[in-house]
């Protein structure tokens, strides 16, 4: 959990704040990861999702995911 921990930090920490191994539930030869509780960067989100629908100058001040659920194709990871 712990490597699994520092990967999943640098592939998704801009969108999800303090990622704890403690939240990671694993099925990895399974290929899914599923995050329970998770806080997202309001700040990120905010700026993405309300500027792509044209919404500039309004902010997200706190952001949560019950669940976030990461799903591995290792099937098509040869491709």
């Amino acid at each position: 959990k712990q490597y699994i921990s520092a990967v999943l930090e640098d592939l998704i920490g801009e969108y999800v704040v303090n990622i704890s191994k403690d939240k990671i539930k694993l099925a990895a030869l399974k290929g899914k990861i599923k995050l329970e509780d998770v806080e997202l960067d309001g700040d990120f989100i905010g700026s993405h999702v309300l500027g792509a629908v044209g919404l500039q100058g309004f902010g997200v001040l706190s952001c949560s995911a019950k669940a976030l659920q990461i799903n591995i194709p290792w099937a098509n990871l040869d491709e």
